[in-house]
Formats: structure tokens, C-alpha cells, sequence
């Protein structure tokens, strides 16, 4: 059984929302499996708002050679320059077994080992092997996503076949809530409509509900409805569909997965986003370090001139200070 924990920001995260926007810096690449197919979307984050760069479709990859898929994947990150980049990648809803598990007062260190007690009582798998991670979603609830451990593997075999490098598996409703804060705090309550091949998939927040996930084989209309009762909202309320929803790109065109493109959101700034992670951190692919420097440089410019502001202008105003004492001093002698 392998779980993989989320740790808690760091003080510098915790900072003004404009040191927030700063950080926002980086290009993600993001992958949705859908059925038969892979859709795929590369992003560039910056501090005013994303910019999509491209996105494109494998079809048939279950039935293709790896490679041969692979390499058109590895032509797409190509024709952006952007072939450094790692995947993070979306294993559909259907596949994955989503909870959400109230843990009032745990402290976040100590949240793996309270949802490991429980962990066996909230799939269906019975002794088969799984994997699980889990993340925040607030006021003491935390998102668990699990998948057997078989089919985990087996994508994780693929994707080295195909020689696309891979930083992340992760599931929608994961993705969905951490894009959604990446610029500004989500609305208190909210329904999202996601219809990846052919399915009716509803993701959803409210006051009584913080984090809401589930996939019905009725239709949109029923979905919906149902999910209303479940996050107690009035079943007036307006629902959006997953693309309206989320951050809007510049260059945004018809014609890509919302899903793929909310997995290159979270991928494309690693210092802000906090998501469910379901590969072994020893196992996961890192993107080049190039778009850490622009951070890096904002960082050393702050911290010289909090260097510069309490350490080298008080020294100067003492230096000042005992020089004129001295002056003083001469004088009297």
C-alpha cells in the first residue's frame, strides 16, 4: 500500500497575495486519458494569468505501440520548445475511487497515518494492493483518491515506454480544485460540469460540502440535479461547465480537454499548487530547473533589500552617528 503525502506551504507561500503572484512562474505540460484516447495541453503560467501555448490529441494509444505514440507526444513539446518538460498526468474518473474523509484537529503530519487506519474501509478493492494520496481541501476535510496499485504500474510502464518522463498521477476533481486557487480563492459555492468522453462528471464546493466528486451514467440534466441535493444548493443554481470555470488563457481556442488543461495548470507552478500526487515522490520526473530562475532572481532582489534595509542602512546611520560623536568630542577637547 503506498501513500503519498502532501506537506504544508511554507512560510514564504503564506506571504501578501502580490509575493503570491510573483511566484506564479512556469510552463506545465498536462494529460488527460480519456477512454481510447490522450488529450494533451501545454501552459505558460505567469503572475497576470496563463497563456496556453498548444494542445493536441493521441488517438488509439491503448491499441498503438508506445513509441510510436510516444514520439508524437515528444513532436508536440517540440513544436512549442518545451521538449523538457514532464507530464502530470489525469487517470480517469472511473478508475479512481474518490473520498472525502473529516479529520477535525489532525494535524497535517499526523493526517497520512489517521486515513491509513481507515484506508481499507474506503475503497472497494478488498486485498488488493492500492495506492492513495490525499491533500487539503479545508475546515478540517481532506481528499482521498485511490486506484489499485496494478493499474498505477501499468500506466507508469506505458508512459516509460512511450519515453515521456512523468512528475505526476493525479485524478480530476484533485486537479479541478487546485486550478481553481491558483490566482484567486474559489467561490464559496460551486458546480462544474465535466462530460470527458461521452460520461457525466460533476465536480462541486459548498458552505456545507468543501470538496464534491462523483460520476453518474444518468444524464447531465439528472447529474446535476442530484448533486444540488448533494451540496444542499437550491436547485436554481447555475452550473458551469469545467472550461468556464477555470482560469481563462490567453490564446484559449475551441477544441482542447479542459480536463488536460487543468492538469498543465497545477504542473505549471510547483512552488503554488498543492494536489494529490499518486506516484511515489521517488519515482517522480522533474521539469528543467529554468523556470525556477525567474523566481529565484525575484527572491534574491527581496531578500537584498530586506538585507540592504536592516542590516546595511542602520550600520551607515550608527557609522554616521559615532562619526559625529567624535566631531562632537574633538570640539570639546
Amino acid at each position: 500500500m503506498t501513500a503519498t503525502e502532501i506537506t504544508p506551504e511554507t512560510a514564504l507561500l503564506n506571504q501578501s497575495s502580490g509575493l503570491r503572484r510573483m511566484l506564479i512562474f512556469g510552463t506545465g505540460f498536462g494529460v488527460a486519458i480519456t477512454g481510447k484516447n490522450l488529450e494533451a495541453v501545454v501552459v505558460r503560467s505567469r503572475p497576470s494569468g496563463p497563456i496556453r501555448l498548444a494542445a493536441t490529441t493521441i488517438r488509439d494509444f491503448r491499441t498503438r505501440p508506445a513509441a510510436e505514440w510516444g514520439s508524437d507526444l515528444t513532436r508536440f513539446l517540440e513544436s512549442v520548445r518545451e521538449h523538457h518538460l514532464a507530464a502530470t498526468v489525469l487517470v480517469p474518473r472511473d478508475e479512481v475511487i474518490v473520498r472525502t474523509v473529516h479529520l477535525p484537529g489532525v494535524a497535517d503530519r499526523d493526517v497520512a497515518g489517521a486515513i491509513e487506519l481507515q484506508i481499507d474501509t474506503l475503497h472497494p478493492f478488498g486485498d488488493e494492493e492500492v495506492a492513495w494520496a490525499w491533500m487539503n481541501v479545508g475546515s478540517g476535510h481532506y481528499a482521498v483518491g485511490i486506484v489499485r496499485k496494478a493499474l498505477l504500474s501499468s500506466y507508469e510502464t506505458l508512459f516509460t515506454e512511450a519515453g515521456i518522463p512523468v512528475a505526476a498521477f493525479s485524478f480530476s476533481s484533485s486537479a479541478i480544485h487546485t486550478a481553481l486557487r491558483i490566482w484567486s480563492a474559489a467561490p464559496a459555492s460551486l458546480l462544474v460540469l465535466c462530460t470527458p468522453d461521452g460520461r457525466t462528471e460533476i465536480y462541486g464546493e459548498s458552505e456545507s460540502r468543501p470538496f464534491y466528486s462523483a460520476e453518474y451514467p444518468t444524464s447531465a440534466e439528472r447529474a446535476l440535479a442530484l448533486s444540488r441535493g448533494e451540496l444542499r444548493l437550491e436547485q436554481q443554481s447555475a452550473a458551469q461547465s469545467l472550461a468556464e470555470a477555470l482560469p481563462q488563457a490567453a490564446g484559449l481556442k475551441e477544441g482542447y480537454s479542459a480536463l488536460a488543461y487543468a492538469a498543465a495548470l497545477v504542473d505549471s507552478v510547483p512552488l503554488m499548487a498543492r494536489f494529490a500526487n499518486l506516484l511515489p515522490k521517488d519515482r517522480r520526473a522533474s521539469s528543467t530547473r529554468r523556470q525556477y530562475w525567474l523566481p529565484g532572481i525575484l527572491g534574491s532582489l527581496l531578500l537584498a533589500g530586506l538585507v540592504a534595509v536592516f542590516v546595511v542602512m542602520p550600520a551607515m546611520e550608527q557609522r554616521s552617528y559615532l562619526k559625529a560623536l567624535n566631531a562632537e568630542i574633538h570640539k570639546l577637547e
